[in-house]
Order: C-alpha cells, then sequence, then structure tokens
C-alpha cells in the first residue's frame, strides 16, 4: 500500500512538472478568478468600514441645527430630556482673510466632531489658531505664520497658526461647501478658542445619537433612525426659537421707548442689530457635509458593479478550467488504462486526478483570497487617501464572497475531475488503452460554395476543416476570447459611460454657464446685467419639492418655474427621442428617471409638496433626457429667487472675479458656476478610475492565460497530427501557421461575439449602478473598441510567438509511437 502511493505520488508529481505551463495556467486563471471575486466585492465594504472606523474615532455628530438666534444650555437639557443625544455646542460664522479667502471659523470642539491634527497641536490661547490641514497643502500656509482676518469680531484679527487638522465634517479634501460671503465658496475650516470669537451666542449645536449603531452609517435603516430624532426635535426647536422671538421683541419695544425719550448712538446702532436678526434655522445631517454623500455613492457603484462585473469574470475563468481539467484527464486514457490493468482500484487512481485538482483549486483559491482580501481593497483605500481623509485602511475579510469564491473553484476544478475520471473508469483496461477512435470526416458547409473552396491552399482547406470538426474546441475558444474582449469592453464603457453622464448633462442639456441665487431676484437682474462678462439673463423660480404618484415619494425634486420663451437657449428639454419639448400652460416636464421611480408616463397626474406645505396637481406632459438630480420644469409666475446666466468661457481668474463682483450685490446669495459641477462630476469619475484600471488589467491578464491555455490545449491534442505534417517536410513557420491560421479565425469571431457581449454586461452593470440621482448613458466610444481590440490581438500575437518556440520543439518521434 505505501508502495502504491509512492508510486501514484511520484506520478502526480510528475504530471505536475512535465507540463508545468498548463498546471500555472490552471492555478492562474483560479487566482484571477478569486482575486477579482474576492477583491473587488471587498472594495465598497472596506471604503465604508474605513470611514466609519475614522468617524467614530472623531465623534461625528448625526445632526447640526445652525440658527442666528443661539441655543442656550436650556435647550441643551430639553432635547437631551427627548432624546438620547449627547450634545455639544459651538460657535460659528464665516469670515475673510486678509488675502480674501473665505474661512468656516468654528469655536475649537471638545467631545463631537474633533479634529484630527495631522501637524502641530490645538489653539491654547485667544491669539492661536489650528487650520484645515488644506490650507496647507493648496494656500501654503506653515506653521508659526500670522493668519490676519478681515472684519470685526474678533479678540485679535492676527492669529498664529499652531496646527493643522481634518474634520470628520469635511472628508472631501476637494472641496468645503458654499459660502455666503466671498466669492461664494469656502477656502477652508479654521478653530480657535471659544473665546476668540466675540460672539453672545452659540449659534450652532451638534448632536450625536446614544442609541444608534454608527457602523451602519452609510445604511437606510441609519438614515431612518436619525430623520426619526430630527422629527421629534424639529418641533422643539421652532417652540424654542418662538419663545426667543417674543422675547426680542419686547426687549425692541423697551429700546425703543427709551431710544425716543433719550436717544443714544449704542441704543441705536443695539437696535438695528437686533432688528436684523432673524430666528429662522436649519437642520443638517451628515448628508448635508461637502462630499459624503458622494463618498458612499462611490462605494455603493463599486459594491454594484462587483455584484454582476467579477462574478461574469468568474464564470468564465470557471468554465475554462472545468474545459482544461476535463482535456488533461482525457488525455490519459492510456494510463488510466495501464493502472486498470495493473489492478489499481479505481478510487486509487482517481486520487491523482482529484489531487491534482485540488492542489490547482488550493493554490489559486489561497492566492486570490489573501491577496483579493487584503491587498486589492487597501490598494484602492490608498489610491483614495488623495481624495478623501480616510488615510487608515479598516479592512474585513468578505466571508460570504471567500466561500462563494472557494465553491467556484472547487466545481470547476475537483468538479470536473470527479466527472470525468468516472465517466473514464467505468469501461475496462483494453478499451482505455486504445486510442479514441478519430472523428469521421464530414463536408463542411464551406465547400459547397465551389467558387470560393476551390481558391482555396490546401493548407486553408485543411484549416477550415479542422475548425469545424472539433466543435467543442471551437465553441470554447470563441467563448474564452469573447469573454475576454467583453470584459475588456465593458471596463473601458464604464468609464466612457460615467464620463458621458457628465458631458451630456452640462453640455448638451444645461446651456447656461452661471446660476445665481437671490433674494427678489428680479429686482437684482438689473445689478447682473451690468456686471462683466454678461451675455443674457433668465429668472427661474426654483424650489425643492416631494412628487408623489401611485404610492410612490421621491423627495428634493428642483422645480423650475418660468414664463420666458428663452428658457431652450438657457435648458434643452428633449424626450429620449430628442424631439423637443415645449414648457406651457398645458402641464409640467419631469426628468426621466422621476418618472421611473413614480411610475408615471406622459398624461398621468403627478402631486407635488411646495416648501411652504401646500399640495397642488400637475399633469405630465413630457418626460425628458436628465442624467444627474430629479428636475420638473413648469410654466409660471411664481417670484423668481434664481437666475441663470450665459457667459463666454472664462478663466478661473475671471470666474473668481465674476463671483466676488456679483455677491457684493445685495439680495445675492450665492454663485454657481457650471465649471464647478462638472470638476465634481469629473472628480466622480477619477473617483472610480482606479478600480476599472483594475477591471481592465486583469481582464487582459486572463485574456491571455485563456488564450494560452487554449492553444496549449489544441496543440496537446494535435502532437501526433502536427508531428505527421513535420516529417512530411513542412518548415517550422509552416506548421506554426497551421495553427495560427485556426487561431486568428477564431479571435476575429470571437472579437466579433465580444462586442455583444461587452455592450450588454456594460449596459447591465450601468442599470445596477443607477442611483435615484443618476442615470448613465450606455457610451462606448470608438477608442474603448480601438483599445480592446487591440489588446486582443497583441495577446493572440503573444500566443502565436509562445505557440512557434512551442512547435519548433515537438519530439516527433515520441508523438508519432503508437499506443496500442
Amino acid at each position: 500500500m505505501v508502495m502504491t502511493m509512492s508510486i501514484l505520488n511520484k506520478k502526480l508529481w510528475r504530471d505536475i512538472t512535465q507540463h508545468f505551463g498548463r498546471f500555472i495556467a490552471i492555478v492562474m486563471i483560479i487566482f484571477l478568478g478569486v482575486l477579482l471575486f474576492v477583491g473587488v466585492r471587498g472594495i465598497g465594504p472596506a471604503l465604508k468600514d474605513s470611514a466609519t472606523h475614522e468617524l467614530d474615532q472623531q465623534q461625528l455628530a448625526d445632526i447640526q441645527l445652525i440658527s442666528p438666534a443661539g441655543f442656550s444650555k436650556a435647550d441643551q437639557v430639553a432635547w437631551q430630556q427627548k432624546a438620547a443625544v449627547t450634545v455639544s455646542r459651538a460657535r460659528y460664522r464665516q469670515v475673510q482673510t486678509k488675502a480674501g479667502e473665505v474661512v468656516a471659523f468654528y469655536s475649537q470642539p471638545t467631545n463631537l466632531n474633533r479634529p484630527r491634527l495631522t501637524e502641530g497641536r490645538l489653539a491654547k490661547t485667544n491669539r492661536e489658531i489650528v487650520l484645515d490641514a488644506r490650507a496647507a497643502s493648496k494656500y501654503h500656509y506653515r506653521l508659526g505664520q500670522t493668519l490676519t482676518l478681515s472684519g470685526q469680531g474678533f479678540k485679535t484679527s492676527h492669529l498664529t497658526i499652531v496646527g493643522f487638522a481634518q474634520s470628520p465634517q469635511y472628508v472631501d479634501n476637494t472641496q468645503r461647501g458654499a459660502a455666503t460671503i466671498g466669492d461664494g465658496t469656502v477656502a477652508f475650516f479654521a478653530y480657535a478658542k471659544p473665546s476668540a470669537l466675540q460672539m453672545p451666542i452659540t449659534n450652532v449645536v451638534w448632536l450625536r445619537l446614544n442609541k444608534i449603531d454608527h457602523s451602519q452609517r452609510y445604511t437606510d435603516h441609519y438614515t431612518r433612525q436619525v430623520t426619526q430624532v430630527v422629527d421629534r426635535l424639529t418641533p422643539m426647536v421652532k417652540a424654542q426659537l418662538a419663545t426667543k422671538s417674543q422675547q426680542q421683541e419686547q426687549t425692541i419695544a423697551q429700546l425703543t421707548r427709551a431710544n425716543q425719550a433719550q436717544p443714544t448712538p449704542a441704543r441705536t446702532q443695539q437696535l438695528a442689530q437686533l432688528k436684523a436678526q432673524t430666528f429662522n434655522y436649519q437642520v443638517q445631517t451628515q448628508a448635508d457635509y461637502p462630499g459624503f454623500s458622494a463618498y458612499g455613492d462611490t462605494a455603493d457603484r463599486i459594491s454594484a458593479i462587483a455584484n454582476v462585473f467579477p462574478v461574469f469574470f468568474f464564470l468564465i475563468a470557471a468554465l475554462i478550467t472545468f474545459t482544461t481539467i476535463t482535456r488533461l484527464i482525457e488525455e490519459a486514457r492510456g494510463q488510466l488504462g495501464i493502472m486498470k490493468a495493473l489492478g489499481y482500484a479505481n478510487h486509487t487512481i482517481a486520487r491523482n486526478y482529484w489531487g491534482y485538482a485540488l492542489i490547482t483549486a488550493i493554490l489559486g483559491t489561497t492566492l486570490g483570497v489573501i491577496i483579493g482580501s487584503l491587498w486589492l481593497p487597501r490598494f484602492v483605500l490608498q489610491l483614495y487617501t488623495t481624495m478623501y481623509i480616510f488615510d487608515r485602511p479598516v479592512i474585513y475579510f468578505q466571508w460570504d464572497s471567500i466561500a462563494l469564491a472557494s465553491l467556484f473553484a472547487l466545481l470547476s476544478t475537483l468538479g470536473a475531475a470527479l466527472i470525468v475520471i468516472w465517466q473514464q473508469l467505468r469501461v475496462g483496461p483494453a478499451e482505455l488503452m486504445l486510442p479514441k477512435a478519430p472523428r469521421s470526416a464530414k463536408r463542411i458547409l464551406m465547400e459547397h460554395w465551389t467558387w470560393l473552396w476551390q481558391r482555396l491552399s490546401f493548407n486553408q482547406k485543411v484549416s477550415y476543416r479542422n475548425l469545424f470538426r472539433f466543435k467543442s474546441r471551437l465553441i470554447m475558444t470563441v467563448i474564452g476570447i469573447a469573454g475576454g474582449l467583453g470584459l475588456l469592453l465593458t471596463g473601458f464603457g464604464i468609464r466612457d459611460a460615467i464620463t458621458a453622464t457628465g458631458t451630456r448633462q452640462m453640455d448638451d442639456i444645461l446651456r447656461y454657464q452661471v446660476s445665481i441665487r437671490a433674494n427678489e431676484a428680479d429686482k437684482v437682474t438689473p445689478a447682473i446685467k451690468k456686471l462683466t462678462h454678461v451675455n443674457a439673463v433668465l429668472p427661474v423660480a426654483s424650489s425643492l419639492v416631494s412628487v408623489k404618484a401611485h404610492a410612490q415619494q421621491v423627495n428634493d425634486v428642483n422645480l423650475n418655474q418660468v414664463t420666458s420663451s428663452t428658457l431652450p437657449q438657457f435648458i434643452q428639454l428633449k424626450n429620449t427621442n430628442g424631439h423637443a419639448l415645449k414648457v406651457d400652460g398645458k402641464g409640467i416636464i419631469i426628468s426621466q428617471k422621476l418618472a421611473t421611480l413614480l411610475h408615471v408616463k406622459h398624461g398621468d397626474t403627478i402631486t407635488y409638496k411646495t416648501p411652504t406645505g401646500q399640495a397642488k396637481r400637475a399633469t405630465v406632459a413630457g418626460i425628458m433626457v436628465n442624467y444627474v438630480g430629479h428636475v420638473m420644469y413648469q410654466n409660471s409666475s411664481a417670484p423668481a429667487n434664481t437666475l441663470l446666466i450665459k457667459q463666454p468661457k472664462l478663466t478661473a481668474k475671471q470666474e473668481q472675479q465674476f463671483a466676488k463682483a456679483a455677491m457684493k450685490i445685495p439680495g445675492v446669495q450665492n454663485v454657481s458656476f457650471k465649471a464647478d459641477q462638472l470638476s465634481s462630476i469629473a472628480t466622480m469619475t477619477k473617483q472610480l478610475n482606479p478600480v476599472i484600471a483594475i477591471f481592465i488589467l486583469l481582464s487582459g491578464t486572463l485574456s491571455l492565460v485563456v488564450l494560452y491555455n487554449l492553444t496549449n490545449i489544441n496543440i496537446s491534442e494535435r502532437l501526433r497530427e502536427l508531428s505527421t505534417i513535420k516529417v512530411l517536410g513542412f518548415y517550422d513557420r509552416e506548421v506554426t501557421a497551421y495553427i495560427i491560421r485556426e487561431n486568428i479565425i477564431l479571435t476575429v469571431a470571437g472579437i466579433i461575439v465580444g462586442y455583444g457581449i461587452g455592450n450588454a454586461l456594460t449596459a447591465y452593470i450601468l442599470h445596477q449602478a443607477e442611483t435615484p440621482q443618476i442615470v448613465f448613458p450606455l457610451t462606448i466610444t470608438w477608442s474603448s473598441y480601438l483599445w480592446s481590440t487591440g489588446l486582443m490581438l497583441g495577446f493572440t500575437a503573444i500566443v502565436m510567438f509562445m505557440t512557434h518556440r512551442q512547435l519548433q520543439h515537438i519530439d516527433m518521434l515520441d508523438a508519432l509511437k503508437a499506443n496500442d
């Protein structure tokens, strides 16, 4: 028994070493399949886990309340009694530096929204300040420098920089949100001692829910829990502000009477300040922080892609592996017959091939799991550190993905071995030791086209006959090449579609360059028209509404109400057939994604609720193509609050100058450039580029290995045939051409089929990757087709060269020895 096992072990080792290229190819295919399946499916969770870990360490607040009227200690106690929350109050204001940069200035946090120092220390005195790390990287501030602020409201306007930090409120390194002063954008944030800001009130409150699982921060369950708390606290906030308003009115009345009796400059100034104070408030959640939702959307998109692309990738890998193991055992018919004749039991003979399959499966799976689980997500996260503050990867093994990958790997290797070895060992030793009867020759369809067949050379005729004679080889090769090219084209196609989302939205649909938010926009219009670089202005009443239809509701829909006939100059409204839509009094035009979510079509009725709570009904007069966000257009004379502006192409400096000039006009609240939105969409594309690059790289590698493996199988099955034509006097290059001619035909056929697979797979993945706010158009550029085709042809050339070298070393005598 020991000697038997020793002999079988030697045979197993010889099977591996004598055909080491084939062994490595099988391991590589399994490795690539597991690597992509486990690795890509782990990127999305790793992005979220890393963010959650960092944000929990910095104690990011779940809710932020902002009010110019301020919040008191009594307010804080009341909230804590109403809900299980941790509360922290802070002072906040937007200020400008002497250089003109807008700074989001906070009093230094203690327990919630804690900054993480990247350099230096926190402020200890009223003359010290901690700046955003972005102030160092983009604006070149350094420790020890003095930051000079313009305006009043500080103990001193000259503050010494003692540290740089990152904030959980600003996770995106590329943006810091909108501003109501300066050029309309925040340059960076800053922290100082609370006493450094001469503010009598704390106008910001941060709340962190105590009874909530913050590890679910990027889930709908978390959002619902936060919304429930906001709904409970909102009536309290309104009541508290109403009480303050009444007290304010009493104070104003008393000061007015006193000032009438004995007017003083100080009293007059105090009255003006009190009358200017409003009692409105803002409620913000983590989704309102700059870049927060975009980060989560990126992780969700990767997860959506990972549910499709790696599965298809693995199916191709598993199919090729199954075929390779099958052919490996079929080639060993003679050895199986000899071992059976020598008295070896079926299970003993089968053990070697099960062992071979297990070794390849275990090696490929182990390498794929380790590199896929640990290296691939870490590599992608490292690429994201330039865009986000999450630079400390938190990666957990995705055991469900690992289990599935292991199962697929075993099915494609051990499963193939079990099935084929059982079929082979069912017959007797004598039959096994005989070579398989060759397939009978049949006329192929091309032979009936005599006008073509007569013009073909002998070698060409042989090649075409072989192609259609061995149909299983033809099908497997075409599937392998088509699958590889389809995967390559899908990788490029996803990139093209994401890029096209921005360009089509911003160039084809939105024709204006700037939008300005303003109180009583009609009154601001004359002043805006006097600014330089203004070609045309369109007043629009823009508001966010919630829309209902067929028991479905969509929130945050941008309703644009206009009366001007010049709307097409600013916004192109077209349906999915490309026909122009007109905004008139006959109904409302809605975006395609909104129509899909509400299950409505042309002529249906929708109900929308205005910001004041008023419910209105409207008939759907058209469904427009739109790629980003939910929008509706309606003919109405509602008071305008937004101005759309057409401009010539401006430089970044000219845009900054225009924004500063516009912000100085009374009533202007915000200036937004379309170029900034394009930049945001470009950032979204950039965020997915690392993953797309990995798809393309691994798809290319799989294609190369599959081509090599299938060509190896082809050669090993036809050694006697190839040796025969070498003996007949064919030169090496002619023997190579004999094989390569078939490969070229199969490659071309595979590429054509691959175009269809690539388009179908890209369309499906894009549909899965869509968010409630974004539609990805199926757009694959010619350059993507050329790159995919060029790569596949390049892989074919590499395999051809390797095949030529291999054919030069065929042992003709050994191959021609009869085994019977």
